[in-house]
């Protein structure tokens, strides 16, 4: 199967994903991101051949081991278009043990700014599958549809590889339990260090969210009180939507810093520009992805870098805030007027025409 058969494939799924997510009531927001679409194969050895014809044309991002079996991950240099929206990754799963797949596309995967209690209220009709909430990195909501599938979570793939790949990090997360110990709390990892963009004095960046910043603290010292470099600061001003409370401390080597406020992770100003990070990277391409590293190398912080290499005028935080609710068409007309993703902009002007 070669590039153009599987653009073909995925068009043609695209199709009946678009029909029935209306038949369904599943709508999506312009500014989420179909962050990839994942193709299913019948046997290990297809998934093998498979595997190797598509990295005639994809970077293999990453091969893992998920419940016993092999997944990859790759990043087209051509991205498809689906709709209006850029998908640049494909997921690959090899079979499931004494499970049977017919071969081809099975579900899209959005990247979405709503809680999953706010994505179950808002699709009160749909098919729910919830297992997936219970992972403790990156959980998911899985909408069953006809034929196919979506599923919701807060982090990109690729964002959730580049994690993974960084052994110190990714150990040091695995180790200190965090995610479990906090799940409560709605933990959401952003940063640098899944944006690939990390310097040395780069920190693990968790959002928090509770109702009780006191229950909260005393959970944190629980587990974490006698870690090195331990503090707790409370922070009330008027560049936050409300009174936040940050805990710095060192484990396995690894510098992490929480922060926390009433406001819900998913809605926080922090992750909002997280969002539109991961998807102006995808968007503007290596030499986008160069020009921030560049600017990060020189010490400046990772949003005044962005706000550099985008030529924005004001306060970059509140730029990137307003940026975060544009449509991926628009974020590449941005980029393009820039100097970056030019080539996505000839695919995009090629679609409206």
């Amino acid at each position: 199967m070669h590039q153009e058969e599987l653009e073909k494939k995925a068009q043609e799924f695209f199709e009946l994903f678009k029909r029935q997510s209306f038949r369904h009531e599943v709508f999506y927001k312009s500014h989420w991101s179909f962050d990839h679409i994942c193709y299913r194969v019948e046997t290990e050895q297809r998934y093998t051949e498979l595997k190797e014809i598509i990295s005639t044309f994809a970077q293999c991002l990453a091969e893992t081991s998920v419940n016993g079996r092999l997944i990859s991950t790759f990043k087209l240099e051509r991205p498809l278009i689906l709709g209006e929206r850029f998908v640049d990754i494909i997921e690959l799963p090899s079979p499931k043990t004494k499970s049977s797949y017919v071969e081809g596309f099975e579900h899209i995967e959005v990247t979405c700014d709503l809680t999953f209690a706010e994505l179950e209220s808002l699709y009160s009709k749909a098919n729910f599958k919830k297992s997936g909430l219970q992972k403790a990195f990156n959980a998911e909501l899985a909408i069953e549809l006809d034929g196919c599938a979506v599923k919701f979570h807060h982090q990109s793939l690729e964002s959730v590889v580049n994690l993974e790949e960084n052994q110190a990090v990714f150990g040091a997360i695995t180790q200190t339990e965090i995610l479990e110990n906090l799940k409560d709390y709605n933990p959401i990892v952003v940063g640098t260090f899944p944006l690939n963009l990390s310097v040395e004095s780069s920190d693990v960046d968790i959002l928090l969210s509770t109702d009780s910043f006191e229950k909260l603290s005393a959970s944190i010292n629980k587990h974490y009180g006698a870690q090195k470099s331990f503090e707790i600061q409370h922070q009330s001003n008027s560049d936050l939507d409300s009174e936040a409370m940050v805990v710095r401390f060192e484990s396995e080597g690894v510098s992490f810093e929480l922060f926390c406020q009433s406001t819900q992770s998913v809605r926080q100003r922090a992750f909002k520009h997280f969002q539109v990070e991961e998807r102006l990277l995808k968007l503007g391409g290596k030499d986008f992805f160069d020009a921030i590293q560049r600017l990060r190398s020189r010490g400046i912080k990772t949003e005044p870098a962005f706000a550099l290499a985008l030529d924005l005028d004001g306060d970059p935080y509140l730029k990137l805030q307003y940026l975060q609710s544009c449509t991926d068409f628009e974020l590449v007309e941005i980029l393009s007027e820039k100097g970056f993703a030019h080539k996505n902009r000839r695919m995009m002007e090629k679609i409206k025409h």
